[in-house]
């Protein structure tokens, strides 16, 4: 949570939309500095090289999620704060249920 509240504003707040392999890069890129990198150093889990194989590539498959996740949220909560307040008329049209 942290690599992601600290890296959106930067990677994904911008105007547009961005290519949805970024998010899949900064996803991978968050796992390679953990399993790679802190793990070992803190001694905190399996390092990626001590892992099976199954092991690592559900870890690259949910970071990559992860990423994903990231940019998605990151871009729709800047297009949201442009769309402004929807009138009385709007949300009571809006209804559902």
């Amino acid at each position: 949570m942290m690599w992601g509240a600290t890296a959106s504003p930067a990677l994904f707040a911008g105007r547009q939309r961005r290519p949805l392999w970024l998010g899949s890069a900064f996803g991978l890129a968050t796992w390679a500095v953990s399993a790679l990198g802190m793990f070992p150093l803190l001694r905190i889990a399996r390092p990626a090289w001590k892992s099976s194989t199954v092991e690592n590539l559900t870890n690259i498959a949910t970071h990559v999620l992860f990423g994903l996740a990231v940019q998605i949220l990151a871009e729709e909560a800047v297009r949201e704060q442009r769309r402004g307040a929807a009138s009385d008329t709007e949300r009571h049209l809006a209804r559902v249920g």
